[in-house]
């Protein structure tokens, strides 16, 4: 709906535009027509006139044929005047005279034909007999003056036939008629109305085919806006649905986390388990050399059993020598005694003997298996803390990941945010023009023509870049650039307010950014419009002294009070409801310290020379014209 709205006020405008510059075509097409080629036309017509029609006249009169001298002046159909009167003398004044026969017709000339107005219109002199040679003529349709021939008739002056133009129709009482008529008119060839037909045809045209452009351009931007916020809406979702996988990858991380944690645990069992187990080996060891030890007490009694057996076998020899028959078989029995025990003791010690080998070999082999599972452990317990440093940077690095992308989307929502506002704004901004535009319309002095509004108006010269104004104010010896901000809140400025940017606060507490054009800030955006439209206004063209002052207007829901309403002596912060009183208040200031310096220019002058037309009185006056 505030497209179709900003598409009608845009063909409003560009129609009033077409309409305008199609009325002051038509002006001109109106001047020339009749006081162009009609003038010429007649010339031609009394020039033709002064070679025949005083012998053709002289000759009826002199025969009393009436009649033809009647259907002779009537042979013009009423398009200009053919007057005869009594006057019979060579002076050009001839305040007695009587007109005694003239063209009928129903024409204005004929409503304001008088002997009086007869002294402004070139004539002939009748005779009898009829005259022959021409006395005055003219050397070209151009010229505004007869010249005498040199040639003389002779015979009696029988009277005078005047030659009267024909009036040409007020521009302003024909068109509004040709308008009424419309449609039509279009297909009128009579007069200036053809002219006028083209002139409608061309501009409305033209308007039609400006309208079409900028409502295409209009169009294209919106489809742009349109595009790159689904592009940035698209981006959004894309960005959330990386979150939501990011999310997901976190928590498989922090999954593997634990359960590596967990298979380190149970490494951490295990080696503890193999802990025990050795401990369980070193005293097996011990028990070892407790067998060791035994076994080496058995070979030690085994060799003295051998040494006592020795003996003994001695001694028995002895005491079979010495036939000590009881002493020898005490000594066998002691002999067989030792016997059987060293016999036993060798059975133990060889029995300890494959018991000790039995252990080591079991030893090493179970020592060789342990340090083997050690290594592995040790092995794995590496692996896992590399897989766990790994896992801990891959999920610090998908935090910072989702940091990043959540930064990302509340850029991107904000940027989402800030072109709806935008698109928002422009809306609210074209309608705040169109009502500031009514605001000034309204006033007293516009309605007095001593203001001229204009829009969209660009004050750069030369090379400079295109400085698009929203309004000017053209008064008396003052020129005010009007620049519209559509901001609802309060106004700030971070530092000096002619040197840092300027934000508004809006009631929900957000602040945005008041653009200032490519500017810092508004201030300097209208400093230099102000000072293009100086150049534009020079002392030496003006013919004294001109007022150019720049305005900033924002709506009446703004609050300035942190704002400076007076930035210098030419420049003024002020909201809607006080913007006729400001342009007023400082138009009136100016004439006051400048009153034998001001401009001799007037309103229509000053806007000719603004817009960079020779200073020359204008057509008549139709309101705000958007397109002179």
């Amino acid at each position: 709906m505030k497209h179709l709205l900003g598409s009608v006020g845009r063909f409003g405008i560009i129609g009033l535009a077409s309409f305008c510059a199609t009325t002051v075509t038509n002006w001109a097409n109106h001047q020339g027509y009749w006081n162009g080629t009609i003038l010429r036309v007649q010339t031609t017509d009394f020039n033709i006139l002064k070679h025949t029609l005083p012998t053709k006249l002289s000759l009826a009169l002199i025969e009393n044929n009436t009649e033809e001298v009647q259907r002779t002046l009537d042979s013009n159909y009423g398009l200009f005047g053919m007057v005869v009167t009594n006057c019979i003398t060579l002076e050009t004044n001839c305040p007695g005279q009587q007109m005694l026969y003239s063209t009928n017709s129903n024409r204005e000339w004929k409503q304001q034909l008088t002997v009086e107005k007869l002294a402004e219109a070139p004539y002939s002199i009748l005779r009898n007999p009829p005259p022959v040679v021409t006395e005055t003529e003219m050397m070209s349709n151009r010229q505004s003056t007869w010249l005498t021939t040199g040639r003389i008739n002779s015979g009696e002056i029988i009277g005078r036939v005047y030659y009267v133009r024909g009036i040409s129709p007020e521009f302003w009482t024909e068109y509004p008629k040709w308008i009424n008529r419309l449609p039509g008119s279009l297909l009128s060839d009579s007069g200036a109305q053809k002219y006028y037909s083209l002139a409608l045809g061309l501009f409305g045209f033209a308007g039609l085919a400006a309208f079409i452009y900028i409502e295409r351009i209009h169009k294209q931007k919106r489809i742009q806006k349109r595009q790159l916020l689904d592009q940035l809406e698209q981006s959004r979702l894309q960005g959330k649905e990386q979150l939501s996988q990011i999310s997901c990858l976190i928590a498989e991380k922090e999954q593997f986390v634990e359960k590596l944690k967990a298979d380190l645990q149970q490494e951490s069992q295990a080696s503890k388990q193999i802990i025990e187990y050795l401990e369980n080996q070193l005293a097996q060891n011990h028990k070892d050399e407790a067998l060791r030890k035994t076994y080496s007490v058995l070979q030690e009694e085994n060799q003295k059993n051998q040494q006592t057996i020795e003996t003994l076998q001695q001694q028995i020899q002895q005491s079979q020598n010495q036939q000590n028959n009881d002493l020898v078989n005490k000594l066998k029995q002691e002999l067989e005694a030792i016997k059987r025990r060293n016999t036993i003791i060798e059975e133990q010690s060889q029995n300890y003997k494959h018991q000790v080998e039995d252990l080591q070999s079991e030893t090493e082999q179970q020592t060789t298996f342990l340090k083997t599972q050690a290594e592995k452990l040790k092995q794995r317990e590496r692996q896992a803390n590399l897989k766990l440093q790994e896992a801990e940077q891959t999920i610090n690095q998908l935090k910072a990941k989702e940091c990043r992308d959540a930064e990302d989307i509340r850029l991107l929502e904000e940027q989402i945010a800030t072109l709806r506002q935008e698109e928002e704004l422009n809306d609210f901004l074209n309608e705040f023009e169109r009502t500031i535009q009514k605001c000034l319309e309204g006033s007293r002095r516009y309605q007095a023509r001593q203001w001229r509004l204009r829009s969209q108006f660009d004050v750069g010269q030369g090379r400079r870049s295109r400085q698009l104004t929203d309004f000017i104010v053209i008064g008396q010896s003052c020129v005010f650039i009007v620049e519209v901000k559509y901001y609802v809140g309060k106004i700030l400025a971070e530092g000096d307010v002619r040197n840092t940017q300027w934000t508004c606060r809006t009631p929900a507490g957000r602040d945005l950014s008041v653009r200032g054009a490519s500017r810092e800030n508004p201030y300097m955006q209208v400093v230099g419009y102000t000072d293009s439209m100086m150049d534009r206004v020079q002392l030496s063209r003006a013919g004294g002294r001109i007022g150019v002052y720049g305005i900033i207007v924002f709506p009446e829901g703004a609050d300035i009070s942190y704002i400076q309403p007076e930035i210098g002596g030419y420049y003024r912060v002020t909201t809607l409801e006080r913007l006729v009183q400001v342009i007023q208040d400082l138009e009136l200031a100016f004439a006051e310290r400048n009153r034998h310096r001001l401009s001799s220019l007037s309103v229509e002058q000053l806007n000719d020379l603004i817009c960079g037309r020779p200073v020359r009185r204008q057509p008549p006056y139709f309101g705000n014209q958007e397109a002179s």
